[in-house]
């Protein structure tokens, strides 16, 4: 579509004019998944009693199989902790936007054309909108209901990402599927530090082994700044974690429509 586009434009030199959006076509869509999904998998293998709960969850509903479309609105625990892995480690930290007219801001003067940012990293860490913000904990989802832009790690407003449907079936799909197959764990004692650009991604990436699925969720030591971003004080490491029930009905509630998360 974007070759046709500037095929019709005689003023416009193709392959200069393709680059940017090309670019910005990858980073908004395979990017920022890739790294949702790396960021959440690592906190679920850090955090066996979410683990534990959401598998449950994944085998009362699906029993090893892929899910279906209505299989996937009666996963809320799986949507909660996707959720709640967006907001404690945004794939997407930071939002530029342009001042279009003269205006202020909180007694700041802001003129047309100035560049404000704005930070989903920043925002959906404030204690005021998230008790306890550094700890991962989805359940705090059956309860809280935070506004368009107390809670955007898709954005917000009318230039919110307009692949915000696709961008969590795809991460619903995925999680689904690679947790009833695998168990995965980190590598003791590996180094994860962020790393911010357009996106944020663990600078080395994450270090992680693969088991077959057989319950044994445990967590391990790790170093680096993402201490700074998760609070994994309260981890109890090399302590496996085997739930006391087998295929029972997740208690999650199911979460508010996804039309009001876009907004």
């Amino acid at each position: 579509m974007l070759v046709r586009a500037y095929q019709t434009d005689s003023e416009s030199e193709l392959l200069p004019d393709l680059v940017g959006p090309a670019a910005f076509l990858f980073a908004a869509s395979f990017e920022t998944v890739a790294n949702a999904l790396t960021w959440s998998l690592f906190l679920l293998a850090q955090h066996p009693h979410i683990m534990a709960e959401l598998y449950d969850e994944l085998n009362q509903i699906l029993a090893g199989e892929a899910p279906t479309i209505s299989q996937l609105d009666q996963l809320p625990f799986l949507e909660a902790t996707i959720k709640e892995s967006l907001r404690i480690l945004p794939p997407v930290p930071i939002t530029y936007r342009a001042a279009r007219r003269d205006t202020e801001l909180d007694g700041v003067a802001i003129r047309s054309g100035d560049r404000v940012l704005c930070s989903q990293y920043v925002t959906q860490h404030l204690p005021e909108l998230f008790s306890e913000p550094n700890r991962f904990d989805p359940r705090r989802w059956s309860s809280i209901q935070p506004g368009a832009y107390e809670y955007f790690p898709f954005g917000a407003g009318p230039r919110c990402c307009l692949g915000y449907t696709l961008g969590m079936t795809v991460m619903k799909v995925s999680l689904a599927m690679i947790l009833q197959s695998f168990r995965l764990s980190v590598t003791p004692e590996t180094r994860i530090d962020r790393l911010v650009k357009l996106t944020m991604s663990p600078k080395r990436g994450i270090s992680m082994h693969i088991h077959k699925p057989d319950r044994k969720f445990e967590a391990v030591p790790v170093s680096g700044n993402i201490h700074e971003m998760v609070d994994l004080k309260q981890t109890n490491f090399h302590n496996s974690y085997f739930p006391q029930f087998q295929y029972g009905k997740s208690q999650f509630p199911r979460s508010a429509s996804a039309d009001r998360d876009a907004a």
